[in-house]
């Protein structure tokens, strides 16, 4: 799942009129219609996280009573620009993430000994 986008994660109940209790991370997600917003069809409860960020990575847990069900949401960001550095004999390759939350990842080294 890319930064950006809406996700909907879903969880089916054998009966009608259940209330379920959406979790991240263990901590209650109140419904806002904005970020977070929750569609019941029947059996069938979705929780769609709309504008995923990289800080919605995280556990989601579908809660009913004593039962549980989780997946785990892995969200990742558009490197935009990757870098090649040239540093005391070493090559640098970063990649730069322009999001909210902007993040610098390394990808790799190489020294000159093994270019040659």
């Amino acid at each position: 799942m890319l930064v950006s986008q809406d996700v909907t994660l879903a969880c089916t109940v054998s009966k009608d009129d259940v209330q379920l209790t959406w979790k991240k991370n263990g901590k209650e997600i109140k419904p806002d219609g904005k970020k977070y917003e929750v569609v019941v069809d029947g059996t069938v409860h979705r929780l769609v996280i709309h504008d995923a960020q990289l800080d919605d990575d995280a556990e989601y847990q579908c809660c009913f009573g004593d039962d549980v069900s989780s997946c785990k949401l892995h969200v990742e960001g558009n490197p935009s620009v990757i870098y090649f550095l040239v540093f005391n004999h070493t090559i640098i390759i970063l990649a730069v993430s322009c999001c909210d939350n902007a993040t610098i990842s390394l990808l790799h080294t190489f020294t000159r000994s093994v270019l040659y």
